[in-house]
């Protein structure tokens, strides 16, 4: 018999993050190799230091969803988070973003909604206004996103959830609060959101 679990909060959202992160152009790693066969001895010990002081920098070692990303990979990128009541609804993954950054590099910034409902919308925009787009991910409520994602502007999360299901186990969700992010369009499924309860 197989358990159903609700989706860990926490996957969700760096499942998102590190895919708003990821789509940053021009992201190099930290790891550099000293060029050995240009440089003089002391000029390559110095190289040496500063490559292996680089490397310290990041910390990877937190679990094994976080060993899954290169030490500093995202260094500098910011992605911005829409959440609603943080400290008690999702307060920790304000501590799993700092776990992140320690690894990656990347900033993920948190912001309050004053309406879970309206402020989500209001930045990805409906059918009758353009959305300002600050955010690249939120808390929403579920039932306030099918004209957003009818309209396109929820990014489908299947192939983000299909690179990454050996950490998710998106199959392994209660079915009926997995269907809850599900829509049909054009034939097919997609997946918009993935719940946090």
């Amino acid at each position: 018999m197989m358990s159903c679990r609700p989706i860990d909060t926490v996957t969700a959202l760096f499942l998102v993050a590190s895919a708003s992160l990821a789509s940053a152009q021009d992201v190099q790693p930290v790891t550099q190799i000293c060029p050995v066969s240009i440089l003089e001895d002391d000029v390559l010990r110095g190289c040496q230091e500063w490559q292996a002081n680089e490397q310290t920098k990041f910390d990877c070692t937190g679990d094994e969803y976080l060993r899954t990303f290169t030490p500093g990979q995202y260094s500098g990128v910011v992605a911005n988070y829409l959440s609603f009541n943080t400290a008690q609804s999702t307060g920790h993954f304000v501590t799993r973003a700092e776990k992140f950054s320690e690894c990656t590099g990347g900033t993920i910034n948190f912001a309050s909604a004053s309406d879970i409902a309206e402020d989500p919308i209001k930045d990805l925009g409906s059918a009758s206004s353009i959305g300002a787009e600050l955010y690249d991910a939120y808390l929403m409520i579920y039932s306030f996103t099918s004209e957003a994602s009818s309209l396109g502007l929820l990014e489908t999360l299947n192939d983000r959830i299909r690179s990454s299901n050996a950490l998710l186990q998106y199959e392994d969700m209660f079915p009926k609060v997995r269907s809850m992010g599900e829509y049909r369009k054009d034939g097919k499924t997609n997946i918009d959101l993935l719940m946090a309860d």
